[in-house]
C-alpha cells in the first residue's frame, strides 16, 4: 500500500547545469557540425565532425536521459526512488536509521552524474563515508542507513514530513 507519494525536485543549480550540459551538447553535435559544412570546400568534414560528436554526445546523453529522478514512494514494505528508467528498493525492514541531511555539500563524486538532472551516483565525505546519492535538491535530502551498513542520501518535496513517516515505520 502506497502511503505517500513525494516528486523529487531539482535546485536552480541543478536546473543550470543540466541546461548548460545540454546546450553544449547541442553546440558540439549540431552547430559545429553544419558550420563545419558551410567553412569547408567539402563535406567530409563535415561527416568526420558530426560522426565524432555523435560517438562522443549519445554516450553521454542516454545515461543522463535513463537515469533522470522522478519520485520517492513510501510504501508500509520499502521506499522506491523512481527513475525514468527503472527504480531503487530499499526495504523497510533493513533500514537501520533515518535523519535530515542538513547540508548543501555532496562531498566528492566517485562514481556517477554530477548535475544534470541531478546527483546521482557513488560519493564518498568525511563525515558519511561512501554512500549512493538520489538527489535532485540538497536542500531537500535526508539520509537513510541500512543494516547491512549500506547508506543514501535521498532527496524529495515535503522531505521533513517523509523523514518523520519513515522513523515511525521502522520503530
Amino acid at each position: 500500500m502506497i502511503l505517500r507519494t513525494e516528486k523529487i525536485g531539482l535546485s536552480s543549480q541543478v536546473i543550470a547545469i543540466t541546461v548548460f550540459t545540454f546546450l553544449v551538447l547541442f553546440v558540439c553535435c549540431i552547430v559545429l557540425p553544419i558550420y563545419t559544412f558551410f567553412a569547408a570546400d567539402s563535406i567530409v568534414p563535415f561527416i568526420i565532425h558530426f560522426s565524432i560528436s555523435l560517438l562522443v554526445v549519445v554516450p553521454i546523453t542516454i545515461p543522463i536521459l535513463m537515469y533522470r529522478l522522478k519520485n520517492v514512494v513510501l510504501t508500509e514494505e520499502s521506499i522506491i526512488v523512481e527513475k525514468k528508467q527503472g527504480k531503487v528498493v530499499l526495504p523497510i525492514n533493513q533500514i537501520s536509521g533515518v535523519e535530515l541531511y542538513e547540508s548543501n555539500s555532496l562531498g566528492i563524486r566517485t562514481f556517477g552524474i554530477g548535475g544534470a538532472f541531478g546527483y546521482i551516483g557513488q560519493f564518498y565525505s568525511k563525515k558519511l563515508g561512501n554512500y549512493t546519492a538520489y538527489v535532485g535538491n540538497c536542500s531537500e535530502s535526508f539520509f537513510v542507513t541500512m543494516k547491512n551498513g549500506k547508506k543514501y542520501l535521498l532527496s524529495c518535496n515535503n522531505h521533513r514530513e517523509m523523514v518523520e513517516q519513515i522513523t515511525e515505520l521502522i520503530q
